[in-house]
């Protein structure tokens, strides 16, 4: 039997969910026992706890067919309940003579399961959306206990954004922001969301809101961008998710994460320092830390997801495994596994679970889910193990200027950058860590010549960037790594 005594653990098989292409196994979630993950887009949520088994398909939001349940890992436990969230079509509609979906039956929920009884209630729903447009999708939740309440955050959709504070009974709801915010965290006295870029939502730079839990004050704070460790800026735009670690704030963007403290209690100058993780170039395909699963604590530390990012859709993969994961503590980042697309992520008491699936979310409408879902199981000593053999493709035409990678050498025994060049050329290694202060990464440049070069990086063991002196259009840039 496996683990918490769960009898099946995949793969789910294609199946009819009328969506954007690929879902997952999503909200992954471990409480006392009890097992709880959604499977998308079958609008299908399983939970184990002793021996019970429980699936849900979401009867209480409307008719079928259904399709969708979560795409964020919302999720949450307090005591001897849980908590989940994200949205459903009830029922699903797909026009196919325009081949595509229509969001007038899509809602966001909130919903409540006993582990005594195993009996689920619905506590909050909202929508529905309209033809091409939707309701904010319950992307997060987290327990309040200064006032025994839950809080939602939603930010991926065309209205009803912000955060929202629920009783646990869901008799009350009272709006706090209706800033679009992805997923948020608790850090010293404040509540913090992260500020997400839904459609037709910017930002100048990376913000948060700070919500002071002792005299309820609310207030935005954005983000140096260009107080980096490398020296050169990020381009991530919208907080994708928050965590705590070492009296830190860790906030993470699409190339990167912010280390630091945005509350100015410490009184650091600057008050957090950007650290670039996975960041590709022109004709490769994006990673993204943390945007569809967030960071988990274990160990001490924080499992960090980097996933194959299904925001732009490219053809071209960025490494031999669209799903990595990283081990992180402060001054230290080590990758640790690689497999396929990882959509939910838990720690139990024996074990860190892993949900993988064979295909990405994409913006074109299908009737049928045609990915394969499954489970892994992995063993805690996995932080501790040599990490797993990697090639990775940082950029197949080179710009000056641009930083590229972010890649953590932690543990890798042969390190090797293979760069095809047009023409002779600089290239500018940085080395650094979660801790390295403001422009203080080390440095190191090298000499190419037209045609193929191979860099011995051997002598790097943190986390290395790369930029080149000038343009090149055929250039490419390879990591090895065993």
């Amino acid at each position: 039997m496996n683990p918490l005594d769960i009898s099946y653990m995949g793969p789910y098989y294609p199946s009819f969910a009328p969506e954007w292409s690929s879902g997952g196994i999503y909200g992954l979630h471990y409480h006392k026992g009890a097992l709880l993950y959604t499977v998308a887009f079958d609008a299908l949520t399983i939970i184990y706890h002793k021996g019970r088994v429980k699936e849900y398909r979401y009867e209480l939001i409307g008719e079928p067919p259904r399709s969708g349940g979560d795409t964020y890992g919302a999720a949450a436990g307090v005591d001897d309940t849980l908590f989940f969230g994200g949205w459903v079509h009830a029922p699903a509609q797909y026009d196919p003579t325009k081949r595509k979906i229509t969001f007038h039956h899509k809602y966001s929920h909130l919903h409540r399961i006993d582990l005594n009884d195993m009996e689920i209630k619905l506590l909050y729903k909202d929508g529905p959306g309209r033809e091409d447009s939707w309701s904010a999708e319950v992307s997060d939740i987290l327990y309040n206990p200064l006032d025994d309440s839950i809080i939602l955050f939603r930010g991926d959709g065309h209205f009803g954004h912000g955060v929202y504070v629920l009783d646990r009974e869901g008799k009350t709801v009272m709006r706090l922001s209706s800033i679009p915010v992805l997923r948020g965290t608790f850090f010293l006295d404040y509540l913090i969301a992260g500020i997400f870029c839904p459609p037709g939502f910017t930002v100048p730079s990376p913000s948060l809101q700070l919500f002071n839990m002792e005299n309820k004050e609310t207030k935005i704070t954005r983000y140096n961008m260009a107080a980096s460790a490398d020296g050169h800026p990020s381009q991530g735009k919208s907080i994708v998710a928050v965590a705590p670690l070492r009296n830190q704030l860790y906030a993470f963007v699409d190339d990167g994460v912010f280390v630091g403290d945005p509350t100015g209690t410490y009184n650091w100058t600057p008050d957090s320092v950007f650290v670039r993780l996975f960041a590709t170039g022109q004709g490769v395909a994006r990673y993204a830390p943390c945007r569809r699963v967030k960071a988990v604590s274990f160990g001490g530390g924080l499992l960090v997801p980097i996933t194959k990012s299904d925001i732009e859709n490219s053809p071209v993969p960025a490494a031999s495994a669209s799903g990595i994961l990283l081990f992180m503590d402060e001054s230290y980042v080590k990758i640790i596994h690689a497999s396929g697309r990882i959509t939910g992520l838990a720690a139990t008491p024996d074990s860190i679970l892993l949900a993988t699936a064979t295909s990405e979310n994409t913006h074109i409408s299908t009737r049928i889910d045609y990915c394969f879902k499954q489970l892994l199981k992995l063993p805690h000593d996995i932080i501790n193990k040599h990490p797993p053999p990697l090639s990775l493709i940082l950029a197949k035409r080179i710009t000056a200027g641009e930083q590229l990678g972010g890649i953590p050498l932690t543990g890798y025994h042969k390190k090797r950058a293979i760069i095809t060049s047009n023409n002779d050329n600089i290239l500018i290694v940085k080395e650094y860590d979660t801790s390295t202060p403001e422009n203080s990464a080390d440095e190191e440049k090298y000499t190419l010549k037209k045609g193929r070069n191979e860099i011995d990086l051997d002598g790097f063991g943190r986390i290395v960037s790369f930029r080149f002196e000038k343009n090149d259009q055929a250039g490419h840039i390879y990591l090895y790594l065993t």
